[in-house]
């Protein structure tokens, strides 16, 4: 199951126009609302193509795009995981689109690691003086030989638009610093957003942390 790890993964193939297509007019979302006791819950948004959620993967016959698209795809990889369920899950198909709407609740961020796929965006929880720090991989590292063509790069940012990727932190007390994220007005959240096709061809790693 290719299910959150390869949420943050939505990243160009030099396999080409098919790969881009997959990755152009995706806005993805994901937020995690924290608790003072390292609790929480994620919240997933996204739309991708409805063209583009049916197709398979000529290879293998997988679903091509990798992300979660239905409550199985979602159970599938909560299944053997401890402290983390789901909580909410809608999906909606209109106006040539399915737009995914999901909510996780986890009873620490130790268990969103055994959940499937997460390790490509290994995330990390640290109580102390009665604050909070929360880490989170948004970019991971990426080889030189994953690097796309650049006519592919060039094709992407042309189909990919306005979409973008973003990384949200709602933090239970007001933020301190956010090292490589924007802080609100409120204080109390932070926001990691790029530009899809910046985020695709970006080589990683970035972190995003955050201190409460």
């Amino acid at each position: 199951m290719r299910a959150f790890g390869r949420l943050a993964a939505v990243r160009l193939a030099a396999a080409g126009l098919a790969a881009v297509m997959l990755t152009a007019c995706v806005d993805i979302e994901m937020r995690f609302v924290m608790r003072r006791d390292g609790a929480g819950r994620l919240e997933l948004d996204y739309r991708v193509p409805a063209d583009a959620a049916t197709l398979l993967d000529p290879v293998n016959g997988a679903p091509s795009v990798p992300l979660p698209l239905t409550r199985a795809d979602f159970e599938a990889a909560l299944a053997g995981a401890e402290g983390a369920r789901l909580r909410r899950y809608r999906r909606t198909d209109d106006d040539g689109e399915v737009r995914i709407s999901a909510s996780i609740a986890f009873d620490s961020v130790e268990a969103l690691r055994t959940v499937t796929g997460f390790a490509d965006l290994p995330v990390s929880f640290a109580a102390g003086d009665g604050g909070g720090e929360l880490s989170q991989r948004v970019i991971p590292a990426r080889a030189a030989a994953d690097a796309p063509d650049p006519s592919v790069v060039e094709l992407a940012q042309a189909l990919a638009g306005e979409s973008r990727v973003t990384f949200v932190v709602v933090a239970p007390a007001r933020i301190e610093a956010a090292g490589g994220a924007e802080i609100d007005a409120g204080g109390r959240t932070a926001r990691f957003s790029r530009s899809l096709a910046d985020y695709l061809t970006d080589p990683g790693p970035v972190d995003m942390v955050v201190r409460w």
